[in-house]
């Protein structure tokens, strides 16, 4: 996996501070061989700042991926 972006609420209890670095480390994403569904897993980095220092936690992580819906987009309609 190559890019990984994740969006936290401020009062998750992992990132307590809501300015923690979040990585995915050995992040994978593949078929789930029972139901045929996508999965995401990898080990959550969760950095959280402190006094001139990061305090780091690593959780497993894996979760199913179920497409709720789908798109086209054509890139001339992009605007920035």
């Amino acid at each position: 996996m190559k890019d990984f972006t994740m969006i936290l609420p401020e009062d998750l209890l992992v990132c307590p501070s809501g300015k923690c670095i979040i990585e995915l480390e050995d992040g994978k994403f593949r078929k789930n061989t029972f139901s045929d569904a996508w999965v995401i897993e990898g080990d959550l980095k969760v950095g959280n700042p402190q006094e001139g220092d990061t305090e780091y936690n690593i959780f497993d992580m894996r979760g199913d991926l179920n497409e709720i819906s789908s798109f086209e987009s054509n890139e001339d309609d992009v605007t920035d």
